[in-house]
């Protein structure tokens, strides 16, 4: 007779992708962060309406939001050591919450959570709000938003896991 109070339960496929997703992206970021220290901060700012060549009668709406992004890569730029020791940091609890809800704790869901708000927050502290083009922030809050929501899909599993769970 096979003891079931012992038996692990089986990470939920979704879950798995979901970390596997998440590992992905917070692992780029790392690289990226460290690549990024270790090269330092850009020298000479480079205009991105030059960069792409637009022509005179290009849309002013596109221009606009070339600028702004811009302005928004220069205040990072200023402020370089700042976002990328952050972006770091972020990412590692970002790890940290993968690998506790993979092993089935509910933390890890809440880990995840102040991972994705200080994400989309850390602009906020040092850049001003006008400076931070809309759509970058309405597209990383679209993505944490969709990603908790389907992280708390798998919430019964965790709290399951969790009683299950023998304290040794």
């Amino acid at each position: 007779m096979k003891n079931y109070f012992f038996q692990k339960k089986r990470t939920p496929p979704l879950l798995m992708i979901l970390c596997i997703l998440t590992l992905i992206n917070t692992s780029l970021t790392l690289l990226g962060g460290i690549v990024s220290i270790l090269f330092g901060p850009q020298k000479e700012a480079q205009s991105l309406t030059l960069a792409y060549k637009l022509p005179n009668d290009a849309n002013p709406e596109l221009i606009d939001s070339l600028e702004q992004l811009e302005t928004f890569l220069g205040a990072i730029n200023e402020h370089f050591y700042f976002f990328n020791v952050a972006s770091l940091l972020l990412a590692s609890i970002g790890i940290i919450a993968v690998q506790k809800m993979l092993s089935g704790k509910n933390l890890g869901f809440h880990l995840y959570i102040i991972y994705s708000i200080i994400s989309i927050a850390q602009y906020y502290i040092l850049i001003p709000i006008s400076d931070i083009p809309s759509f970058y922030i309405i597209t990383n809050l679209a993505f944490s938003v969709f990603y908790i929501f389907l992280y708390s899909l798998n919430l019964k599993w965790m709290n399951n896991h969790m009683e299950n769970e023998t304290p040794f």
